[in-house]
């Protein structure tokens, strides 16, 4: 719509977000990259590389910095990159996606950030904090927030008031791009919605998974708070960090405990409408980064000490592909250590004994607390996190090529050996088609749905609107026409939400207590008489409906188009 005015000119939600919202400088970007002539499918990608480029070389410099160790550097990367998305986590939120979206493009600019703060370059940091803001307010603003306690300190401590103001100016006025032409325009705090109206439609309806705590799932809390204990120890036992470093790693995930402790306070108990739009649980990715760090830094501590073992725990519990308390686990390791540390018997750790039985606990692991994948596709992925590793690890390997060679020359050559000798049997194996098959990719052309929607755009004007079931909300995407709802289509403006929830009574209907999942989105779509949903799409002015047969079977009305049980009418 920011391209061609002709498209969606009839859509609500889509109208919506061509005002002023927190993704305005976001869509802009993207509109402007694609209308001069890159199209929008390479403007992503450009974009995706280049943040996915910019999270790597930061996570470099910041594992550096804590250990001033390319090894920890590239132990940092490797963690955030196969780490599961949610692992560590509350609210359904994650560091990076394989997807391209705002909050993916804000996290290579925010990193940064990070990085530039945790050397206290205060300036550059709150710089690449505001631009973040802009892309995606709350990755940019989030962390910025969290970095203030130690900006104090730092600002205390050397007697620096000039740092502390211009830092904060170059934040503040960042924020003030994205909240003050909201503000201006009406976008936000209109007071057409109240606080609690706000707080059931955003929160309670939408987006429980991401706002209200007492929603989150029971794992992920014992998860993160596994996680997070096992950090405070890792860190009160780490001789690699100073102890600057270890007050400003604490003091991050404290200030993101406090934020969820006020979360659930102003959203579930006194609700506030400012709190559920911080999305307070999005601190959560922060405190993960801190955890990796320190898990990084530990590795390249006991690595340097000759404790393999206890390597390859830290480094592959995170990653280990499983769905079952990995939290516990790595608690119940690092717990381990630091008693086998306090008594002075962590030497026991470094015999070729104790390696063996780390990679067998690591091996049984993951094979009785598999996901429903088969453990071929299990061991792929660990092979790929090998390989991952490895690449990630070869300005260390460079760097010591001479110590390595000298030291594990012997072992070098076995592991050369051995993975000629597996892969000569992989081959044998795919050669005599004895390797499990590989799933098909889908194709969307070849889903009814999506394949009715490429149709529909072929034989319908770019101003056409159409009702459609709630819970089909790639429609729109793949038709390219405006639509009446859809349930994962949800407004920023006060007034856009104030529609969208209209149309959620009048066409889902479900309230809070119940679980709202896809299959129950159309429920009341598909048990409206004919009469009520030829007179709905009446009322919104639709020229089609898009249904099922056995919903709907005798429309009186043109059928348009027909795909299996899929079928779309023209209203008259």
């Amino acid at each position: 719509a920011f391209i061609d005015p002709e498209f969606y000119s009839k859509d609500f939600y889509v109208q919506e977000f061509l005002n002023f919202t927190p993704r305005y400088y976001y869509q802009k970007l993207i509109s402007l990259r694609a209308s001069l002539g890159l199209g929008l499918s390479l403007t992503y990608l450009l974009y995706y590389i280049m943040a996915f480029s910019s999270l790597v070389t930061s996570l470099y410099f910041i594992g550096k910095k804590f250990s001033h160790s390319i090894l920890s550097g590239a132990l940092l990367t490797f963690l955030v990159l196969n780490t599961h998305s949610l692992e560590a986590t509350v609210g359904y939120t994650s560091i990076f996606r394989n997807e391209p979206i705002s909050s993916i493009f804000a996290m290579g600019l925010a990193i940064w950030g990070i990085y530039y703060c945790f050397c206290n370059n205060w300036f550059r940091g709150y710089l690449f904090f505001g631009f973040a803001c802009l892309l995606q307010f709350l990755v940019g603003f989030l962390p910025g927030c969290l970095f203030i306690p130690i900006l104090l300190r730092y600002a205390h401590k050397n007697h620096s008031l000039k740092t502390l103001i211009i830092s904060l100016v170059i934040f503040v006025g960042f924020a003030c791009l994205v909240y003050v032409p909201m503000k201006l325009t009406g976008t936000t705090n209109s007071e057409i919605l109240s606080d609690s109206e706000f707080i059931y439609w955003y929160g309670y309806i939408r987006h429980p998974h991401h706002i209200i705590p007492s929603r989150f799932l029971i794992q992920e809390w014992k998860s993160f708070i596994f996680y997070i204990t096992g950090t405070f120890l890792l860190i009160q036992t780490s001789d690699l960090l100073t102890s600057d470093d270890k007050k400003n790693l604490c003091l991050i995930i404290y200030l993101t405990l406090l934020a969820l402790a006020v979360n659930y306070v102003f959203v579930e108990v006194y609700p506030i409408s400012l709190f559920a739009k911080l999305q307070l649980a999005r601190t959560t990715p922060f405190a993960k980064i801190v955890i990796l760090i320190v898990t990084s830094v530990a590795v390249t501590q006991y690595y340097q000490k000759g404790n393999l073992a206890i390597c390859l725990l830290l480094l592959f519990i995170p990653t280990i592909p499983t769905t079952n308390n990995n939290g516990m686990l790595f608690f119940s390791v690092v717990l381990t250590i630091v008693i086998l540390q306090t008594f002075d018997l962590l030497k026991l750790t470094r015999t070729r004994l104790f390696t063996s039985l780390a990679i067998i606990g690591l091996l049984s692991w993951i094979i009785f607390n598999a996901p429903a994948a088969s453990i071929s596709t299990i061991l792929e992925i660990i092979f790929l996190q090998l390989l991952s590793l490895g690449i990630l690890s070869i300005p260390f390997l460079l760097q010591e090529k001479q110590l390595l060679l000298k030291k594990f020359n012997l072992r070098i050559n076995a592991a050369i050996y051995t993975s000629a000798i597996f892969s000569v049997i992989y081959f044998y194996l795919g050669f005599v088609q004895l390797l499990p098959k590989r799933l098909p990719q889908i194709n969307y052309s070849q889903i009814p749905s999506h394949r009715l929607a490429l149709n529909f755009r072929n034989l319908t004007s770019k101003d056409s609107l159409i009702l459609i079931p709630p819970s089909q909300h790639k429609f729109r995407l793949y038709s390219q026409r405006s639509v009446v709802f859809s349930f994962k289509s949800f407004p920023f403006t006060d007034k856009g939400i104030k529609q969208w929830s209209e149309r959620y009574n009048i066409l889902v209907d479900l309230e809070w207590e119940k679980r709202i999942i896809f299959p129950n989105l159309d429920l009341k779509y598909q048990n409206l008489s004919n009469e009520e949903i030829i007179r709905i799409a009446k009322d919104f002015g639709a020229d089609y409906i898009l249904t099922k047969t056995n919903w709907h079977s005798n429309l009186p009305l043109e059928k348009l188009i027909e795909d299996e049980k899929w079928v779309i009418y023209k209203c008259n």
